[in-house]
């Protein structure tokens, strides 16, 4: 387990980097609040994270209670970060990393929507939001039919771009961004992109 953590955390820090045109990051699934801890480590400058299983929120917030750059919530992101974002005080564009979805073990899940369907009331805060250019990530694409969470964002983000990122297995992060920000990931190392996306971007020259 100790050599997985430390496979993983230089390829999610390498994926955390390479969209860091960011300062805030926003996270669904904050288990025991490594992740939260990554992100500071690599630099962001806030970071927002929800968590839906009691014990475990408590926990990360008793680890981060004296960290100003950290809020937690406790709650079904399907539903708390619309309620979120609403009245939110967030004015600049954020990664959103989505990875609420139950892993086993600790880690908690919806009661009132599949994993699907939580991804799309995710993505549909994000989009109803006054900001229009976040980053979406969304971890551990391996558990989901990637057709129809590409059909979710394509439908909810129809300017956005979508290519895929190492995370716990190859090509196991969906990333989602703005047409726009594709040289500049591309000047900070980004991978080469499916054809499907340089065909995306000719349409649209």
């Amino acid at each position: 387990m100790v050599l997985l953590v430390q496979y993983l955390m230089p390829l999610l820090e390498k994926v955390a980097k390479k969209y860091k045109s960011k300062n805030v990051v926003v996270e669904t699934g904050t288990f025991r609040g490594d992740g939260v801890q990554n992100y500071l480590n690599w630099g962001f400058q806030k970071v927002v994270s929800f968590e839906i299983q009691p014990d475990l929120f408590h926990a990360a917030s008793k680890r981060f209670q004296n960290n100003p750059q950290v809020s937690l919530y406790l709650g079904d992101s399907a539903l708390a970060l619309k309620e979120l974002l609403a009245g939110s005080s967030l004015t600049e564009p954020a990664i959103f990393f989505l990875d609420a979805h139950c892993s086993a073990g600790e880690t908690g899940a919806s009661e009132l929507f599949d994993e699907e369907q939580v991804l799309r009331n995710e993505m549909l805060a994000i989009k109803n939001h006054s900001v229009k250019n976040h980053t979406i990530l969304i971890d551990d694409m391996r558990g989901f039919q990637k057709a129809n969470i590409e059909k979710i964002v394509k439908d909810i983000f129809p300017d956005y771009l979508i290519s895929y990122e190492d995370g716990h297995q190859k090509k196991d992060v969906l990333a989602a961004y703005p047409a726009h920000e594709f040289l500049q990931l591309k000047l900070r190392g980004a991978a080469l992109l499916p054809v499907r996306v340089f065909k995306a971007i000719k349409r649209r020259l």
